[in-house]
């Protein structure tokens, strides 16, 4: 399957992109790889949250398709400047939440406690999609019209593990099925192979 009808399908998904640079990776050429890196901390984190968003199940999950690698090249290379700023705060903000809330960082926490912190990062996900509704049209599915490069970390993560999961190879082969021409195509099929009904007039 075509990356951009990858991508068409993903968006569908989602509801729309929110990132620019998102849709500018997936339907631009080669750049240059992490020009901005993330740290070792920031990269674990990546590979923790891909986990909980998309976990291995009787199929693959998040980090079995490379989530986290797309993830970094993402943010790194083509996030514009606000996204990768908000993303990364994100990334801080979770590891102030756990602090807060249970004493140690977000790596360091247990798994219930992580998921506590990922549902209070998807309530200011949901405030701030309530207070600033878009359509979705289909030039915003494509990132054609206007993209709001405010969107908050969760909206932003939770696009990147899903749009990286689905353009994967992995995943693709694993749960998604293309069919370029749906059913089955018979020249020669008879009226009464097909299920029809003949009437003599």
């Amino acid at each position: 399957m075509l990356r951009r009808q990858l991508l068409t399908n993903t968006c569908v998904l989602l509801g729309g992109i929110t990132a620019s640079g998102l849709v500018s990776a997936l339907t631009g050429g080669d750049k240059p790889l992490l020009t901005f890196p993330l740290t070792s901390h920031q990269a674990q984190l990546c590979l923790v949250l891909s986990d909980l968003v998309i976990p291995r199940t009787d199929t693959p999950g998040a980090v079995d398709a490379g989530v986290p690698n797309f993830i970094e090249s993402l943010v790194s290379d083509w996030y514009t400047h606000r996204e990768r700023t908000i993303f990364l705060d994100g990334l801080t903000e979770l590891d102030k939440y756990c602090l807060k809330e249970f004493g140690s960082d977000f790596l360091n926490s247990t798994s219930a406690q992580q998921a506590v912190s990922l549902q209070d990062a998807e309530t200011i996900a949901q405030a701030y999609a309530k207070a600033h509704p878009k359509p979705v049209t289909p030039a915003t599915l494509m990132g054609k019209g206007d993209i709001d490069q405010e969107a908050p970390f969760f909206t932003k993560l939770k696009e990147l593990v899903v749009v990286g999961y689905y353009t994967s190879e992995t995943a693709s082969s694993t749960e998604m099925q293309y069919l370029p021409v749906p059913g089955r195509y018979d020249g020669e099929a008879t009226l009464q192979a097909s299920g029809g009904r003949q009437y003599i007039w």
